[in-house]
């Protein structure tokens, strides 16, 4: 069988319990395929959905169809608001034999569901003590060497010294005052501050000029009074659930390459 089409419905609200206004983004965490005969169908990687006056409906692919593979995937949800700085991301399954779904009385995870969080390792524990030597074997012959004694019993682990503090992260940042700026290599996992009082151009250059590796992240901030714009290069895809332009002044715009010529653009947009 393919893909069983789900209606999936929301009431968004502003923090104030106004209607909300904005876009959404919804996206299997991984791949999702249906065999259907000797056919087999792929589900959309990324599906787009508007929100209206605090009205949201979009039809996704039931995670729970006969013949989908894997089983039990979950959908990622971005909810991008009008007005508001940071968007929101959940995760929720979609059933195929439970008619329309309305994500206001489903189940709902904040996490994803593949996370594992990582301590940062303390230091090393002292040394536990040395165990007692095991007793020597008797002595061979003249000539050929005789056989070695048994290994003596290993002595007891030492305890587990405590943890150490959890560490911090830093980001580089570097300033360009112009009005026209290509994107270079040292940029990756930094922040590019534009500090000019006008319009100001931001170039993603192709794979060919600039190879950028996949999953590079870096961040723009309109530090200046000029709107910052970004540009795709010759070849280039970006992908943005808004504009390609910053809001106001100390707007931030965060870049992530995603394939060889294909950029997600996510942040407080115009």
């Amino acid at each position: 069988m393919a893909f069983t089409l789900i209606t999936v419905t929301a009431t968004v609200k502003n923090p104030d319990g106004s209607n909300a206004t904005g876009s959404a983004v919804f996206r299997p965490v991984t791949t999702m395929r249906n065999s259907a005969g000797t056919s087999q169908t792929t589900a959309a990687a990324e599906v787009p959905a508007a929100i209206t006056a605090g009205a949201l409906s979009v039809q996704l692919a039931a995670t729970t169809d006969t013949g989908t593979t894997p089983t039990g995937v979950m959908y990622e949800a971005v909810f991008y608001l009008n007005g508001q700085r940071k968007p929101r991301k959940f995760y929720f399954a979609v059933p195929h034999d439970g008619g329309a779904l309305d994500l206001d009385s489903a189940t709902i995870v904040e996490t994803h569901p593949n996370a594992i969080t990582v301590p940062t390792p303390g230091p090393t524990g002292p040394a536990g003590p040395t165990g007692a030597t095991g007793s020597t074997g008797p002595a061979g012959p003249t000539g050929p060497a005789g056989p070695t004694g048994p290994a003596g019993p290993t002595g007891a682990t030492g305890p587990t010294g405590p943890a150490g503090p959890e560490g911090t992260a830093s980001v580089a940042a570097t300033t360009q005052a112009g009005t026209a700026y290509t994107l270079a290599l040292a940029d990756a996992g930094t922040a590019v501050e534009l500090t000019a009082a006008t319009a100001t151009a931001v170039t993603v250059p192709p794979n060919s000029d600039v190879a950028f590796p996949v999953g590079a992240v870096l961040e723009l901030l309109q530090y200046g009074a000029g709107q910052v714009t970004v540009a795709p290069g010759a070849g280039v895809t970006i992908r943005t659930a808004g504009t390609l332009a910053t809001r106001v002044q100390y707007s931030a715009l965060s870049l992530r390459k995603r394939g060889t010529n294909e950029w997600v653009l996510t942040g407080d947009t115009a």
